[in-house]
């Protein structure tokens, strides 16, 4: 399994994984999925500013992704938040992408200087729930009845501190994703490496059996 920043040239792979989502699930409340053209103009704007991540099987064939969105409008006083998105293939569940895509993830977006990781999940949808707790995102609130697609769908709102126990201002905007960074990174997610590890919140495995 290889895992690996995402260019704007995996756009219609990734596309092909979104797609399955919007035409047959609730998880995106879009009825039809983006155009080739305009989502890889999303990416590519995307992957200037913020992480994304792409799992891929020996074959090359997409396993899944994970990137981050500008939450709300990604400015001024929101400047240090971020919106998480991961989906994987139908066929490459619980087999440990998601973990690790969403690893890289977090490790990409705290050692960029982000506060807060926020992820907007379908509601109900235990299983994406259970995977977000497992991370350390906590609940912050559910909204019910606020999407129309199959019936009336509801949204809850998960958060993660990416910056715990501080509380003095930052110094600066989060900065830009450096390509060789990323690529570390991904190569730590796939050795297995937790991302507070990665993003130096937590002392290695090593050190802390000394």
């Amino acid at each position: 399994m290889l895992l690996r920043p995402a260019r704007p040239a995996d756009a219609e792979a990734v596309l092909g994984i979104y797609s399955h989502y919007v035409l047959h699930s609730t998880a995106s409340f879009l009825y039809q999925p983006p155009k080739l053209e305009d989502y890889r103009k999303e990416m590519r704007a995307l992957c200037r500013r913020l992480p994304f991540f792409l799992a891929e099987n020996a074959l090359g064939q997409p396993l899944g992704y994970a990137c981050a969105h500008p939450w709300r409008y990604g400015t001024g006083a929101y400047a240090w938040d971020t919106e998480t998105t991961i989906y994987l293939a139908p066929e490459a569940r619980r087999l440990g992408v998601g973990s690790m895509l969403y690893h890289a993830l977090l490790a990409a977006l705290c050692r960029q200087g982000y506060w807060n990781a926020y992820a907007v999940l379908a509601d109900p949808n235990p299983a994406s729930e259970a995977f977000h707790e497992r991370f350390g995102f906590v609940c912050e609130g559910r909204q019910a009845r606020c999407g129309l697609k199959n019936g009336w769908q509801g949204v809850s709102y998960w958060l993660m501190d990416l910056a715990p126990g501080r509380t003095d201002p930052p110094e600066a905007e989060p900065r830009a994703p450096l390509p060789g960074e990323l690529a570390a990174l991904a190569a730590g997610a796939r050795r297995g490496t937790g991302w507070r590890e990665m993003a130096g919140l937590e002392q290695p495995a090593v050190e802390k059996e000394q």
